[in-house]
């Protein structure tokens, strides 16, 4: 084999590895699966409580960067089915029979966040 033939195939085999040695270190981006697990398990449910000032606003507060930084990739179907499931019984029941005939999962994120500010 020539010389320079050689010289080129070997400086093309370290290119090629030292880009996927770049893939291989480079942290990993989670699926949405994942992503939307560590979600569930880092934000609280939401229960209505006025006397000790919980109210849908105060929640969201505390919450929306869980939804707007961490959650940013998630497609919004899944940041409404997030926001949906923090929800207590009796404010999902709530909300619910506010929305009718909408259902809450074809919503917005955005919308569902202002209606339930509003209940």
């Amino acid at each position: 084999m020539d010389a320079k033939v050689l010289e080129k195939l070997l400086k093309a085999q370290q290119e090629h590895f030292e880009k996927m040695l770049v893939r291989l270190l480079k942290p990993s981006e989670m699926n949405d699966t994942e992503l939307y697990s560590k979600l569930v398990a880092m934000i609280g449910e939401f229960s209505f409580d006025l006397t000790s000032g919980m109210t849908f606003e105060s929640w969201l507060g505390r919450h929306r960067s869980y939804f707007e930084e961490e959650g940013k990739t998630l497609p919004e179907s899944s940041k409404v089915r997030l926001l949906l499931s923090k929800l207590g019984p009796e404010e999902y029941a709530q909300i619910e029979r506010k929305m009718l005939p909408t259902k809450l999962s074809e919503m917005k994120f955005d919308e569902l966040c202002n209606e339930l500010v509003r209940v």
